[in-house]
C-alpha cells in the first residue's frame, strides 16, 4: 500500500486534466494494472517476515505486471497523476477496481 500511496500522493500534488498526452494508459488496462498492483501490496503487507525482503520482493513483481503490461514505472505514474487529477473520474475508476475484485473474491 505504501507504493500505492506515494502514487496518491504524488498524483494529488501535480492535478492536470486540460488534454491526454498521448502516452497515457488507455483506461480499462489501468483499472486492470491498478488492480494487480493492489493484490500484489495487500499480499506482501499480510506476509509475515523481513519488510524489506517483503519490499523488494513487491517493487519486483510490480515490475513484472507493467513489464507484462507493456508499460514502465514512468507511464503507469504519469497516467495516474492523469487519471486522478479528475477525482470524479477517478472514484469510478476505483470503484470498478474495488467490484472487480469482490466478484474474484467470491
Amino acid at each position: 500500500m505504501k507504493y500505492f500511496y506515494s502514487i496518491l500522493f504524488i498524483s494529488l500534488v501535480s492535478c492536470n486534466t486540460e488534454t491526454r498526452p498521448f502516452s497515457i494508459i488507455e483506461k480499462d488496462k489501468m483499472i486492470d494494472i491498478i488492480e494487480e498492483v493492489l493484490v500484489l501490496e495487500t499480499f506482501y503487507q499480510s506476509t509475515p517476515g523481513n519488510p524489506a525482503s517483503n519490499k523488494q520482493a513487491l517493487d519486483s513483481n510490480v515490475n513484472l505486471v507493467f513489464k507484462k503490461s507493456g508499460i514502465t514505472k514512468n507511464e503507469f505514474e504519469e497516467s495516474y497523476r492523469f487519471y486522478s487529477s479528475d477525482l470524479e473520474e477517478f472514484k469510478k475508476m476505483q470503484t470498478e477496481i474495488m467490484e472487480k475484485l469482490e466478484k474474484k473474491a467470491l
